[in-house]
């Protein structure tokens, strides 16, 4: 029997692929344009730390250092404009259309209940920024997690789940899923206080700051050409594990910064981060979609999506409240309240209240003031370092057990699915 020779791609398919990537570049960027945004941001709307910790996780566009410079920050919304008019141009005329052929209905009342579920823990974790959360951190997280409980039950028994419960049944599904979430709370929580630090500890100013931050970003792409060598060779769970350890001496690394350390020694920091960070989005994404019949493709990379999505807005506020609690535990010396009262209250809050308090005290204090609200900063940010490194050195542990005998990029036997209750 003769096989048939693979088509090769032509110029259309190409182009299709091209079209493709322009989602992926509102995604990969969205991490960084508000961190650029926002030291001004916090100056325009003073911010308390919080409020700052919701302002990062609710937001999510392209990369706009060349803008922050000469115009206001909102002015960051606006860059997604161009990329999308081309998608939604372009897409119809060069991307084949692909439907599940039996898509089922859509289940507004799990919907509804991941939403009850995730925002109110969100919530709650972030509340314990606060100098008195009260009651309302744990009511929100019982709150959630017992939302989360409903809607779990309801996908084991719905005819038509949003989130299949057999896919997540298969190890070279869950881990992954499980591996790329965590990576994404250590990366994301992790940049939030980089581009801070370059700014606002640094001095540097949006577009030196975006420059700086480049090498990191380019540190990604060399670490998805390194999961693809190694995929060769390893099983998924040891490439998975080296990406996690790559990320973890990044992490390790960052915990020896100091306040007048050169930008370059946290920028390769986090460059050893975003490499390793790289190899485990590759290694993992593939796993999942390879996991999956063909059908439920597009349903489980939404899936793979909003678990990438999850982890970062629960690394923000996770890791954001632990670098809140250690700033204000060492933010407040006691010349502090010689400055006046909603000033020296901003400053107890974030880097960027301090920044402007300094500039409204008398000027003898303002150097002291500065000093200590670095240091502060930059306790917080060893702080989330090592704790980032925690969890990732456990995933990475993870993985390597779990994952020992998969293959990358190898599709997984599909699990028996059993019939909905009632």
């Amino acid at each position: 029997m003769t096989l048939a020779h693979p088509t090769k791609a032509g110029a259309r398919d190409w182009a299709g692929l091209a079209v493709l990537t322009l989602p992926c570049v509102l995604v990969s960027m969205d991490i960084s344009v508000l961190y650029l945004a926002l030291p001004l941001l916090s100056a325009d709307l003073a911010p308390t730390a919080t409020q700052t910790l919701w302002i990062v996780d609710v937001y999510g566009f392209l990369l706009a250092g060349f803008l922050l410079e000469r115009f206001w920050w909102g002015s960051v919304f606006l860059l997604n404009t161009p990329v999308m008019l081309a998608l939604l141009v372009a897409a119809p005329l060069l991307v084949p259309e692909h439907r599940d052929p039996a898509p089922g209905r859509l289940d507004l009342a799990g919907v509804a209940l991941s939403l009850a579920a995730v925002l109110p823990v969100v919530y709650g974790v972030k509340l314990l920024a606060e100098d008195d959360p009260g009651w309302a951190a744990p009511v929100a997280v019982a709150s959630g997690l017992a939302a989360g409980a409903l809607f779990a039950r309801r996908q084991a028994r719905s005819a038509h789940p949003l989130i299949d419960p057999g896919l997540l049944r298969s190890r070279t599904v869950a881990v992954p899923l499980a591996v790329n979430s965590l990576t994404m709370f250590a990366l994301v929580g992790v940049m939030l206080f980089t581009a801070q630090y370059l700014q606002l500890v640094a001095g540097l100013g949006p577009p030196a700051a975006a420059l700086w931050m480049l090498p990191a970003m380019l540190a990604t792409v060399a670490g998805v050409a390194a999961a693809t060598v190694l995929a060769r060779r390893l099983s998924l769970g040891a490439v998975i594990a080296t990406g996690l350890t790559t990320a973890v001496a990044g992490l390790l690394a960052a915990t020896r910064l100091e306040v007048g350390s050169s930008p370059a020694f946290l920028v390769g920091c986090a460059g050893v981060l975003a490499a390793g960070v790289g190899m485990v989005a590759t290694s993992a994404t593939d796993a999942v979609v390879a996991g999956a019949p063909p059908e439920r493709a597009g349903g489980v990379s939404a899936l793979s999506e909003a678990g990438t999505e999850l982890g970062g807005a629960l690394g923000v506020a996770v890791l954001g409240t632990i670098a809140a609690a250690v700033y204000r535990a060492r933010s407040a010396p006691p010349y502090l309240p010689e400055v006046p009262g909603e000033p020296a209250a901003s400053a107890r809050e974030t880097l960027a209240g301090a920044v402007a308090a300094a500039a409204q005290a008398p000027p003898y204090l303002r150097e002291p003031m500065l000093e200590a609200a670095f240091a502060a900063f930059v306790s917080g940010l060893r702080v989330t370092c090592l704790v980032a490194a925690a969890v990732l050195a456990c995933a990475a542990v993870l993985a390597a057990v779990l994952l020992r005998k998969a293959r990358p990029g190898a599709p997984s036997p599909q699990p028996h699915r059993d019939p909905p209750a009632g």
